[in-house]
């Protein structure tokens, strides 16, 4: 049974109460951001095992269909300048549509592997400031004594 001695022992009290509430702000700050981080993870794990269904609809046309190419290739080919008066064969065409199509998926491979490994830069740096404000927290909930409320606390 202990007894808060007076103004001095409020004082500390409130102190210790202040900061243990900053301290789980700085762990609620921390688990969002495990959220958003683990969810962009994950994300990138679709974005490397199912790339056709990750990228934008624009690339996804694209590489949906030969025929589309065909007749898109003057718009995705603009830095050409001979592009839309090249008279290009039909299995050269289809080599172009190739190599379009594996780039524009590698493209998206590697998108998701970035975002995976940035989550994992990410979980290295929150994991531990969690662990350390949440282990103080505690501790300081464990120490700050608890007065009964049976008693009264001089002033």
């Amino acid at each position: 049974m202990l007894v808060a001695s007076g103004k001095g022992e409020r004082m500390n009290s409130r102190k210790t109460v202040l900061l243990q509430i900053y301290l789980y702000l700085i762990c609620l700050a921390a688990v969002i951001a495990f959220l958003f981080v683990v969810g962009n993870g994950l994300w990138g794990i679709v974005q490397i095992s199912l790339p056709r269904l990750t990228i934008d609809e624009h690339d996804y046309k694209i590489i949906s269909s030969f025929e589309y190419y065909k007749t898109a290739r003057p718009l995705i080919e603009r830095g050409s300048p001979d592009a839309q008066n090249e008279a290009v064969g039909e299995e050269e065409l289809r080599q172009r549509y190739e190599e379009q199509r594996r780039l524009i998926l590698d493209a998206e491979r590697r998108g998701g592997l970035r975002e995976f490994v940035r989550m994992w830069v990410w979980l290295i740096t929150v994991v531990p400031i969690y662990l350390f404000h949440w282990r103080t927290a505690r501790r300081l909930k464990e120490d700050r004594p608890i007065a009964d409320p049976a008693v009264p606390i001089r002033s």
